[in-house]
């Protein structure tokens, strides 16, 4: 009989949604939109403190929970497929987005010691989570921890880090910069406060990876959209090429001083204030990195690949990572952009739903906490500059 499934990527920043048949594993469409939470804050902790009050953590549910329900309903409309034809929801999240879109209330994770109300993968029947009464099960895969949630162990299945001999990196250049270093003996992993400027928030004509986003840039040369469309703002990749390329002609010197904002086109432009909130971003990256690549006593030279994930990835350009220092210089060849590992661990789930490898997997990582590292603020200071 027909089958179908849903396997969906709940960002601080964005969501995103493919629809799969689940007879031959073919993806049919897919469906990308901002998280509707973010009018209440546009990262985890403003969120954590509007949803301090019962009422406001009923909205933040109610807001995020309706609108995957209608998009849902969206894709299946779209492609004749009755209710009845779906199957199976998988969901993978950062923690405090999962608290949320259950309704569990997310302040244990804002205040000392940081601990979850839950991190086991669930599953509940559809109507259990959202308003329809489709006769599917929804799975929201668990987390390592508080702040390295199940959106990062999806990453981590997605590319089998954690069966490699070798030591590998995984960092999602996410809200909530999550950062993994894996084989198949030990995993270390931790997050850093990135903030949402690569995915084009915070960013005064910053907006999403959408049409019209300006996705790269060469200075003195017309900018490239997405899709070729009529420039609307920039997106991540495309800031990261502005910055990078303003660096290289002397508009930005090191300390990342701007005098006057940098216009691309007649509307659209770069501010000092967007060049230090993509100092502060790629500044936590970096410093995430370096620390973690410490706490486990590794070398550079140790690691096999540092695998990008995040949902500008396919536009980035690595060189300009290289060159403002969000990755040493010395893994720039070993560094390999692989998308949405997010969403891509959530499917390859999808079409191993016995698989008990995702909860022995979370079991298994040591947690590294920056917040209460000396060692960290001094890499970040370090790593400010370009």
């Amino acid at each position: 009989r027909d089958a179908y499934g849903i396997c969906i990527d709940i960002g601080t920043t964005t969501v995103v949604l493919v629809l799969f048949d689940l007879n031959n594993a073919h993806p049919i469409e897919s469906i990308a939109f901002l998280n509707p939470q973010g009018a209440y804050g546009s990262d985890v902790i403003s969120r954590i403190q509007y949803a301090s009050n019962l009422e406001h953590l009923k909205i933040l549910s109610s807001v995020i929970t309706s609108k995957i329900d209608h998009e849902i309903k969206q894709l299946l409309d779209n492609n004749a497929i009755s209710k009845d034809d779906l199957f199976e929801v998988v969901i993978a999240a950062n923690t405090t987005m999962n608290h949320l879109l259950l309704g569990v209330d997310p302040t244990s994770l804002a205040t000392a010691p940081y601990k979850s109300v839950f991190l086991d993968t669930i599953i509940k029947p559809y109507h259990e989570i959202f308003p329809s009464h489709f006769t599917s099960n929804v799975t929201i895969l668990g987390g390592f921890d508080s702040y390295v949630g199940g959106d990062i162990v999806s990453g981590v299945y997605s590319q089998d880090l954690h069966k490699k001999d070798d030591y590998n990196i995984l960092v999602d250049l996410g809200t909530n910069g999550e950062i993994i270093i894996a084989n198949n003996k030990k995993m270390f992993g931790t997050s850093t406060a990135a903030g949402p400027a690569f995915e084009g928030v915070n960013i005064e004509c910053g907006i999403g990876a959408v049409s019209g986003a300006i996705s790269h840039f060469t200075f003195n040369q017309t900018p490239v959209t997405i899709n070729n469309d009529t420039p609307r703002g920039i997106c991540g990749s495309g800031l990261l090429d502005i910055v990078s390329e303003l660096y290289k002609n002397d508009y930005i010197n090191k300390s990342g001083y701007m005098k006057n904002k940098y216009f691309i086109t007649e509307d659209i432009y770069l501010s000092p204030k967007d060049i230090r909130e993509v100092q502060l971003a790629k500044s936590a990256i970096r410093a995430g990195i370096e620390r973690l690549l410490s706490e486990a006593n590794i070398k550079p030279k140790d690691i096999e690949a540092l695998y990008l994930a995040g949902g500008f990835g396919k536009h980035v350009n690595l060189n300009h990572l290289s060159e403002i220092g969000i990755i040493p210089n010395n893994l720039l060849k070993k560094t390999k952009v692989i998308g949405n590992s997010s969403l891509s661990g959530a499917v390859k789930y999808l079409f191993q739903p016995l698989s008990d490898e995702v909860e022995t997997l979370r079991k298994n990582c040591r947690i590294i906490n920056l917040g209460t590292s000396p060692e960290f603020q001094e890499l970040f200071i370090k790593y400010i500059s370009f």
